[in-house]
């Protein structure tokens, strides 16, 4: 791992063994499976994929809600497994996908946003009151919305006092969760410019979930693809969505809708359902649904390699 990364994880794995009516252990669920990246300071890494590989599972072991059962995430250089709580909340915040469940509506707005100074540091409420002011005006909040309950706001504006909270505590590193998923067109665009213009005000690095490929291509700097828990291809923006190499990166983009493509244009979609974690395909977890796939790739699980300034796991690009 780069000493200069602003976040990395290396070989981070997450198993869940399930149980089955009576039976303990009805088998094992791989969450995640040895995924790795290198995020450099003021940078956005967007994660993609379809939903249940692994994506969310990767947020919460990067801020430390569950432990990894293997691996390590290292944060500004320092393990996180080995920092404190507190110092830990000063290093790296999640932003939630659903910014209504995620506000207690029984709590004002500077309130909120003021909870991780009550719980972390020892200001008085009237200094917490005030940071929590100048925070709304940073994310675009009047002042005078400051006493107001979150059934009281908009999506976006509910949106916005999650991200003030997210800041509260001075944080370098943002791990997103689909953070405009939730919310109309028109104002996601507004929440997206929000989120470009904090990150060159603060420093920011940002490691953007999302499933919207417009949305990733906008705002991510580094892209990396994941199927099933493992890491399909990771690369720079600009070359994974001018020439993706992995045919899952191909049939994901040819998935999103592009007005201005032609059906000749278009490469296959992908066919069939995503394989259930508890019995996945052996050899490659694509291979079922893989255009290209051969008798190899139902035997061996390719690993990541360099191919054209990207890492590939596919034994056929």
């Amino acid at each position: 791992m780069s000493a200069a990364a602003a976040i990395a994880a290396e070989g981070l794995k997450k198993h869940y063994a399930c149980r089955r009516g009576l039976r303990r252990n009805a088998g094992t669920v791989k969450a995640l499976d040895g995924v790795g990246f290198e995020v450099g300071e003021k940078m956005t890494l967007g994660i993609v994929g379809e939903s249940g590989c692994g994506k969310s599972t990767l947020a919460r072991q990067l801020v430390g809600l569950e432990r990894p059962t293997s691996g390590r995430v290292m944060i500004g250089g320092e393990d996180l497994a080995d920092l404190p709580r507190s110092r830990l909340r000063s290093k790296i915040q999640l932003i939630f996908q659903d910014p209504h469940s995620s506000l207690n509506p029984r709590k004002k707005a500077w309130q909120l946003i003021a909870e991780p100074l009550a719980i972390n540091t020892d200001l008085s409420t009237k200094e917490r009151f005030f940071r929590a002011v100048r925070l709304m005006e940073k994310v675009g909040l009047r002042h005078e919305l400051t006493h107001r309950y979150p059934h009281m706001f908009s999506g976006g504006q509910r949106q916005r006092i999650g991200i003030a909270r997210a800041l509260a505590l001075r944080p370098k590193v943002l791990v997103c969760d689909e953070p405009v998923s939730a919310l109309d067109v028109s104002i996601q665009a507004q929440v997206l410019n929000l989120f470009l213009d904090l990150q060159g005000q603060l420093d920011l690095t940002y490691l953007f979930i999302s499933h919207d490929l417009h949305v990733v291509r906008h705002v991510s700097d580094l892209v990396m693809v994941m199927y099933l828990g493992k890491v399909v291809e990771h690369g720079t923006r600009d070359r994974i969505f001018s020439r993706p190499l992995h045919p899952y990166t191909k049939a994901l983009m040819a998935s999103s809708p592009d007005v201005h493509a032609t059906r000749k244009d278009r490469p296959p979609t992908i066919q069939g359902e995503l394989p259930s974690p508890l019995d996945p395909p052996s050899g490659c977890a694509f291979h079922k649904r893989c255009p290209i796939a051969t008798e190899r790739c139902s035997r061996e699980a390719p690993s990541l390699r360099s191919v054209q300034g990207r890492d590939v796991a596919c034994f056929e690009v």
